[in-house]
């Protein structure tokens, strides 16, 4: 039996250096990652929405007659004594097991002081909301899970609004059983 030197014992010891493209693989990930999240922030973002935070938290029941709707993809229920001005919950019809399946809107308009205005957004061509106290030409459109703001051209044509965009005041509308949605800003 041949015994090994000090020199050997110690090499033995030493972690074994990784491949070099390993590494490099390792540094790409990373600097692509960075850059991903860097890319998420939009610089000419702010938000401007006027409606205060409010902590709250209600179940509604799907069996009730008032929640039928919510049940049929693509249908929408208006609860009026929640949040600010009411709360609109739209069923997106994208199943029981997407998070998306509900979103949940506060109907004041984000864009006017809560004070100056005391109706909630007018629902009446939905999907689009609009400003019920004024005709100041700002509508709101939410699909597949967000809101956009535009304008309108004579011809009644969706224009973007250059500079400041107000976002609908979400809330979180989230199935706890088959038959209960928790709506909530939390």
């Amino acid at each position: 039996m041949r015994s090994k030197t000090n020199i050997q014992i110690i090499c033995k010891l030493q972690p074994k250096s990784e491949n070099p493209y390993c590494i490099m693989k390792k540094y790409i990930f990373f600097l692509f990652l960075a850059f991903a999240l860097n890319a998420c922030h939009d610089d000419n973002y702010e938000d401007t929405n006027f409606i205060p935070d409010i902590t709250f938290s209600t179940s509604v029941n799907l069996n009730l007659p008032q929640s039928q709707n919510l049940r049929i993809p693509t249908q929408f229920v208006v609860y009026p004594s929640i949040g600010h001005r009411g709360v609109i919950v739209y069923n997106t019809g994208f199943g029981a097991q997407s998070v998306d399946q509900y979103l949940a809107f506060d109907l004041a308009c984000p864009h006017v002081v809560l004070t100056s205005c005391a109706s909630p957004m007018d629902i009446t061509d939905f999907p689009e909301l609009k400003n019920s106290c004024t005709t100041d030409n700002i509508f709101y459109n939410f699909e597949l899970g967000y809101s956009r703001t535009y304008s309108k051209d004579e011809e009644n044509r969706q224009i973007q609004i250059e500079g400041t965009a107000y976002e609908l005041q979400q809330y979180r509308a989230e199935l706890i059983n088959p038959d209960v949605l928790r709506i909530s800003n939390f």
